[in-house]
C-alpha cells in the first residue's frame, strides 16, 4: 500500500472516530473513561480498566501499549494513527 493511500485511509478512520464521537453518547462514554483513567495517571484505575477485558485483557494492553508508544515516539497522527508506517 503506498503513502498516500494509507494517509487517506488513516484520515477517514480518523473521520470516522470523530464523528462516532460526537454523534454516538455510548462511544463518548466509552473514550471519555480510557482518556480518564490514563490520564489520572493512577495505576490502579488504569489496571483495572484493563483487567475489565477479562481474556481478553492481555490483547487490549498490547494493543494500548503499541499505539500510545508509537504515538509518543512518532506523534498522534503518523504513530497512532499508522503506527508509525508512514516516515
Amino acid at each position: 500500500m503506498n503513502i498516500k493511500k494509507l494517509l487517506m485511509a488513516s484520515f477517514m478512520l480518523l473521520l470516522a472516530a470523530a464523528a462516532a464521537y460526537l454523534m454516538i453518547p455510548s462511544f463518548k462514554n466509552f473514550i471519555d473513561s480510557i482518556f480518564a483513567a490514563f490520564v489520572s495517571g493512577d495505576f490502579t484505575v488504569m489496571r483495572n480498566f484493563v483487567a475489565e477485558y477479562g481474556v481478553w485483557a492481555a490483547a487490549v494492553s498490547f494493543c494500548l501499549i503499541i499505539t500510545l508508544a508509537n504515538a509518543n515516539l512518532f506523534g498522534w497522527i503518523k504513530g497512532a494513527a499508522c503506527h508509525g508506517q508512514v516516515r
